[in-house]
């Protein structure tokens, strides 16, 4: 099994590190109002085979996912240098802003051709950056971290296999 340090210094494992073809035709949906071994299988499956999903019977209010959509709506439409201010380098666990073209997941082809707001919460780190450009991701990644905190399935029991 291959080890590696994450950037936030925890250390981890990979069943392995080859690459492989994944095979699917369809975005897994994963409805949280399953049974837990289910949820389960159904996350292990997602995650080692198609690398992303779907969650449906979440708990989070439409209200909120509205205002999140707004939220990066309004981030996303300002200047680049004013989202640069919270550029995820200069946060020590990669959190902020990640500029079109800046990431290339395959070093010998072109370059990602997307824009990202890398978020994850961390108490520890509040606040993460000061300033305007931040300001409603902070707010609102507190809202969603306080609808999710109260599905017991989105806390620290689940666990991937």
């Amino acid at each position: 099994m291959t080890e590696f340090t994450s950037f936030s210094g925890r250390k981890r494992h990979l069943a392995g590190n080859t690459a492989r073809k994944a095979d699917f035709n369809e975005i897994p949906t994963i409805s949280l109002a399953a049974p837990e071994q289910e949820i389960i299988s159904q996350l292990h499956d997602a995650c080692t085979r198609v690398g992303f999903f779907y969650i449906k019977d979440h708990g989070v209010p439409q209200d909120v996912i509205e205002t999140i959509f707004a939220t990066a709506k309004a981030f996303f439409d300002q200047a680049l240098e004013v989202k640069s201010e919270i550029h995820y380098k200069k946060n020590k666990v990669l959190h902020g802003y990640e500029p079109m073209a800046e990431v290339r997941t395959d070093e010998s082809k072109r370059a990602d051709l997307n824009e990202a707001f890398n978020c994850g919460y961390e108490p520890a780190l509040d606040p993460l950056w000061e300033g305007d450009a931040g300001q409603g991701w902070s707010i609102r990644s507190k809202e969603i971290n306080q609808s999710l905190g109260s599905r017991p399935l989105m806390n620290s029991r689940i666990r991937a296999r």
